[in-house]
């Protein structure tokens, strides 16, 4: 094609815009094409959230560890459980004898596997200590 526009060119006289023209040309066919993305694929946040267990103190939530790609249990305690600082490490001190861990990001206490009725039932009477 680049041929064929040159030939037709010169026979006009056009000599002069030929070399502008063909630069035109040049540009369009040696134009780098720009990589089409993929289609963004659906971020998993923070998992389900299913909610397991409630009473009137906390609620026991399953959700996904996105790091480690496990199943976490969360203890969450309930917006109107107000705990001082001593409180609360006294109810951190139970859930880490049970092999659990508090967690900020999550806003609760984690349980690798689903608490037991134990479990639940001595957390449920250290709240309504601490919470009287």
């Amino acid at each position: 094609m680049k041929e064929e526009l040159t030939k037709y060119l010169s026979s006009k006289n056009l000599e002069e815009h030929i070399s502008i023209i063909i630069d035109i040309v040049n540009s369009y066919y040696n134009k780098k094409t720009k990589p089409v993305r993929p289609e963004k694929k659906p971020i998993k946040r923070r998992g389900s959230k299913e909610n397991l267990y409630e009473n009137q103190f906390f609620v026991i939530v399953k959700d996904f560890h996105t790091k480690d790609k496990v199943d976490i249990w969360v203890l969450k305690l309930k917006r109107k459980i107000w705990l001082e600082k001593d409180e609360f490490s006294e109810l951190k001190e139970f859930v880490e004898g049970y092999d659990g861990y508090y967690s900020g990001f999550s806003g609760g206490f984690i349980f690798t596997s689903m608490p037991n009725e134990k479990i639940m039932e001595e957390a449920t009477e250290l709240l309504e200590n601490l919470v009287d």
